[in-house]
């Protein structure tokens, strides 16, 4: 992004991509139980206290396993409808 710090080439921006998209991975296999928290930075691209300051950073709740247990069922009623909702042509 223009003016946010020095310019990068394509590899080097696929290269991070790349090493985000292991990070979750692993992250995923944690919250799945197929791997311990302790073995994943082992199995990472960045350096160990990286990695597990990443991983104690994503919420359980973002985690596909927590996200499918939260979903609320489908029917009426319940805490997703307790929104307040907009006046019809309410600019807020």
């Amino acid at each position: 992004m223009p003016g946010h710090g020095e310019p990068v080439t394509a590899a080097f921006v696929a290269e991070h991509r790349d090493g985000l998209a292991r990070l979750a991975e692993l992250d995923r296999a944690v919250a799945a139980g197929e791997i311990a928290e302790g073995d994943a930075p082992a199995r990472s691209p960045y350096p160990e206290d990286v990695t597990r300051a990443a991983l104690s950073r994503v919420p359980v709740a973002s985690r596909p396993a927590a996200r499918a247990a939260a979903t609320p069922p489908t029917g009426t009623g319940g805490w997703w409808w307790t929104t307040p909702r907009r006046a019809a042509g309410s600019p807020v």
